[in-house]
């Protein structure tokens, strides 16, 4: 993978590394950008320690507020 592109975060570990237990649900997330005839190719996979906690996490809006997220991305990287 070429450096700059690829983005790994979670929240279920702490700032010295040990475990966490975020509330209210734990994740990690990993965001790939990668050439597009279009312009950007902007992938992003998320991961929940459990099914139930994924439910929670869309139920809490976890959908829109990641659109809302990408939507501002997108309209800054066009626009400046």
């Amino acid at each position: 993978m070429e450096p700059e592109r690829r983005l790994a975060f979670t929240n279920a570990v702490d700032s010295s590394w040990r475990p966490a237990t975020p509330e209210p649900v734990s994740m990690s997330a990993e965001i790939t950008l990668g050439d597009h005839p279009d312009g950007v190719d902007y992938r992003v996979v998320v991961r929940h320690g459990s099914p139930a906690s994924r439910d929670r996490h869309e139920e809490l809006g976890f959908f829109e507020g990641w659109g809302t997220v990408t939507d501002a991305l997108a309209e800054i990287a066009e626009h400046g």
